[in-house]
């Protein structure tokens, strides 16, 4: 081979310029390639050039159960999680119209395990004072964060753990660390954000049950 010939991807064949392709275990692919592939299989580095030709594969007959499914329920924010009764199918989805996004089907019979848990941080909040000094309130007063995440465990060839957050954002509560329960209580958006978690929890605990 030439000082300058160019290298290919090794799932199409396409010529590859010289900063272009992404590594994989054994050889590099495409861009073209990469966005075939499913978003929720990430560990494209370390898989062999085989496996992403079978996953390529099962991505293409993925698009058929795309067409067949039809949603029945819906939970969370972003991702959205779309229930299909019928078939006992799940996707995530991000777009209105699942044949351009062509999500994962996935069938409640794969589902290994799944949970939620509440993720939270926290940041103390300051004032400046009248002579420009950075102070404390007192008591403290923080900007508390937080992400209800629901976790799933497949038995899928490719997709193994997929991690859900319920709102696109972050739900955000000011408070006196006293004061942090009775305002998680009384916080809407905070109370909605587990309502919906929870909700998600008993469709799988229903439909896992079933299978």
């Amino acid at each position: 081979m030439g000082l300058f010939s160019r290298k290919e991807c090794d799932v199409c064949k396409k010529k590859l310029s010289l900063a272009e392709g992404l590594k994989c275990l054994d050889g590099s692919i495409c861009s073209e390639c990469k966005k075939k592939m499913s978003p929720l299989f990430t560990d494209y580095k370390n898989t062999p050039i085989e496996k992403i030709k079978e996953h390529l594969v099962y991505r293409e007959e993925n698009k058929s159960r795309v067409k067949e499914f039809v949603a029945s329920a819906t939970y969370g924010e972003y991702p959205k999680v779309l229930i299909d009764e019928k078939h006992n199918w799940f996707v995530l989805s991000k777009q209105p119209k699942l044949m351009e996004e062509n999500p994962d089907v996935f069938d409640f019979k794969d589902v290994k395990d799944f949970s939620f848990h509440v993720e939270q941080s926290k940041r103390e909040l300051h004032f400046t004072n009248k002579k420009g000094r950075t102070c404390s309130y007192k008591p403290a007063r923080y900007e508390f964060l937080y992400q209800a995440k629901f976790n799933i465990s497949m038995n899928h060839p490719f997709i193994h753990d997929i991690s859900i957050r319920m709102t696109q954002n972050d739900v955000k509560i000011i408070s006196e660390m006293a004061d942090k329960e009775k305002n998680e209580q009384t916080n809407e958006n905070y109370q909605k954000m587990l309502e919906s978690a929870e909700s998600l929890r008993q469709v799988f605990e229903a439909h896992v049950k079933e299978e």
